[in-house]
């Protein structure tokens, strides 16, 4: 993957060229629209907080709540994820704190 992403780089530089993808076309990214309201900044101790839960999202409405704040707050925006994963909704008292996610490192492995 970092050959390509050098590759990539490269053409866009006018260094190289490459021929012509010969493949199925990667799906472009789709903008994701704002839905979430943005609160008052918190300024509390966990303690003073209260509750926190972890929702686990497994339902469309918590998948684009998800992806929108990764897409928004997230120094590297959203990004479709692929291989499993578990994503989560932080909660307290009604109010929604973030979001984290939890994927697999399959790019990082190493032969066992």
């Amino acid at each position: 993957m970092s050959a390509r992403v050098a590759l990539a780089k490269m053409a866009a530089d006018g260094l190289i060229t490459l021929p012509a993808p010969t493949g199925p076309q990667p799906v472009p990214r789709r903008h994701l629209e704002a839905t979430i309201e943005e609160g008052p900044m918190l300024a509390c101790s966990l303690g003073e907080l209260g509750s926190v839960s972890l929702v686990r999202v497994d339902t469309r409405s918590d998948s684009a709540t998800w992806n929108e704040l990764i897409g928004r707050f997230h120094y590297l925006g959203y990004t479709r994820a692929s291989g499993a994963q578990l994503r989560y909704l932080a909660i307290s008292n009604g109010r929604l704190l973030g979001a984290i996610g939890f994927g697999a490192a399959a790019w990082a492995l190493q032969d066992r």
